[in-house]
């Protein structure tokens, strides 16, 4: 921008109270340039830009050197040249600085990088519901208070009859977020086709890996689900999939330009809304059809989707959001509890439908849902499903039950679990489903004989009972017991028997002399 032009819009907004920050944020400049253009007077704005003409730059010295290069090689980048002259013992100088340098001579030498022309084959359309392609987009627009930010969208495209879908986030996607997208997509046009076509996105892959495709574990789980075919486009090699591309720079530049940003759902309606308009109801430039018409003819051809297992409608609220670590949702300043279990340490993300104050918690890879409350009012509560908190179709008492019954000696067993209720009465419950494991695994038998044996020790504990079934039936025995068996006078004992060894006779010391060792004081 022009340095007088610059310094005229800095003095008006000045005038009318603007700060630096303001200001900068208005006509695109730094603050320290505000700061700077503000603190100078007209007559020094003259001085200061006639000196900026008549100065000697850095690389003056260079100058021919650099142009050689620049027209030897047109692509010449400013990086390589600053590169190129440190190799020339040329130091002390930024990049930026080499960077405007060049700027400079290719517009004063009319020097222009060549470019290769791609050639490009006209590929006819496949047939209707063959293919899908996907891929993703961003836009900054302007929101109600001028604040800019940054949307993100995910675009659907079918090949045939060009019928789009589009979804939009405020932050960047996930694999949860995509494949939400893609479930929403499927409803959308009423089915799945058989291919769908990427870019190498770390969102769906991890490596080519010369052809043999890794998936993310998110997505290879929901292809499992949802199976179809994916055709990932060669890396850095957009134009393979030039539909959706087109679609993308369709959407941001028909749609999302100079539109006005209140909240992401107003703005996924207004974009749904446009495609019925446009996106979908335009008649296309390259078919000279109309995409909606076309698609109710290909719609036929489309595969069922298992996302329907849960249609969205227009009463329906659909978020996302973290389990936590004690297995609860927070909605709405309340927690809601999940089955235990639920809780990952990779940060698992449910979907939350809510309909008709009901909230149901659903898994995005898989469509199961996880659980279900009805959305409270209250704010700061935890709104809790008792199956959630442990295995309660089963009572102590009824367990208790179960273990005597299932021992041969009934007297025994019901001591030891009555024994275990006054020992244990907070983890009673954990001691019984142990026992019940002991069962499952080595039988009634075994298990009645550790409990007799575990009565004649005094120990009443469940860890205890597993011990003493890893003692009596699991641990080998080292030394086998001999067959026949000696008295103990008659075994050697270096050479002499147990009998001659306690007949002999051991010397004897005095008190005092253990005391004189111990360094002790005698009497």
């Amino acid at each position: 921008m022009d340095k007088l032009l610059i310094y005229t819009q800095i003095k008006q907004l000045k005038k009318r109270k603007f700060t630096n920050k303001q200001i900068a944020e208005q006509i695109g400049v730094c603050r320290q340039t505000v700061a700077k253009y503000a603190q100078m007077t007209d007559d020094e704005l003259v001085t200061w830009m006639a000196g900026c003409q008549t100065r000697k730059q850095k690389l003056d010295k260079h100058h021919q050197m650099i142009l050689d290069w620049l027209r030897e090689y047109p692509n010449l980048t400013a990086s390589q040249i600053h590169d190129w002259l440190e190799e020339q013992n040329i130091q002390n100088i930024s990049e930026s600085t080499v960077r405007r340098y060049v700027k400079q001579m290719k517009e004063d030498y009319q020097i222009k990088a060549t470019q290769e022309v791609r050639q490009y084959e006209a590929v006819p359309d496949p047939p209707m519901g063959e293919q899908v392609q996907v891929d993703f987009g961003e836009k900054k627009v302007r929101c109600m208070d001028n604040k800019v930010i940054k949307l993100y969208v995910i675009s659907f495209v079918m090949s045939h009859s060009r019928y789009k879908y589009m979804e939009w986030l405020t932050h960047p996607f996930t694999a949860a977020d995509a494949i939400h997208a893609h479930q929403n997509a499927f409803r959308y046009f009423g089915g799945k086709p058989k291919q769908m076509v990427y870019d190498q996105d770390r969102v769906f892959f991890v490596n080519e890996n010369a052809g043999d495709i890794l998936y993310t574990e998110a997505f290879d789980a929901y292809r499992r689900v949802e199976p179809f075919e994916v055709y990932a486009c060669r890396a850095a090699d957009p134009e393979s999939k030039g539909r959706i591309e087109n679609v993308i720079k369709f959407i941001k530049r028909n749609f999302a330009e100079h539109r006005v940003f209140t909240n992401i759902e107003q703005w996924n309606e207004e974009a749904i809304q446009w495609l019925v308009r446009k996106g979908n109801g335009k008649r296309h430039n390259t078919t000279k059809q109309i995409p909606a018409k076309v698609f109710e003819k290909e719609r036929k051809y489309l595969f069922p989707d298992a996302s329907r297992r849960y249609p969205l409608s227009n009463e329906t609220e659909t978020i996302k959001r973290i389990v936590r670590k004690d297995n609860t949702i927070l909605y709405k300043a309340n927690r809601y509890s999940l089955p235990l279990g639920t809780y990952s340490p990779e940060g698992k993300e449910l979907l939350i439908h809510l309909t008709e104050n009901r909230l149901s918690f659903v898994d995005p890879v898989t469509g199961e849902k996880i659980a279900q409350h009805m959305l409270s009012e209250k704010k700061g509560h935890l709104i809790q499903d008792r199956a959630h908190t442990r295995n309660w179709q089963r009572g102590i008492p009824e367990m208790t039950e179960h273990i005597i019954h299932q021992c041969q000696n009934l007297e025994v067993a019901k001591t030891y679990c009555q024994a275990l209720t006054e020992r244990y009465p907070r983890y009673i419950r954990d001691q019984l489903t142990l026992i019940l494991n002991l069962l499952e695994t080595h039988g009634s038998d075994k298990v009645g004989q550790a409990m007799e044996f575990c009565q004649e020790m005094d120990t009443y504990s469940a860890n205890d009972l597993k011990h003493s079934l890893n003692y009596l039936f699991e641990t080998p025995l080292r030394d086998p017991l001999p067959k026949t068996i000696h008295p103990l006078d008659s075994i050697p004992v270096d050479g002499q028997t147990r009998r001659q060894l306690t007949q002999l006779s051991i010397e004897k010391r005095t008190l005092q002399s253990y005391q004189q060792l111990l360094g002790g004081v005698t009497e």
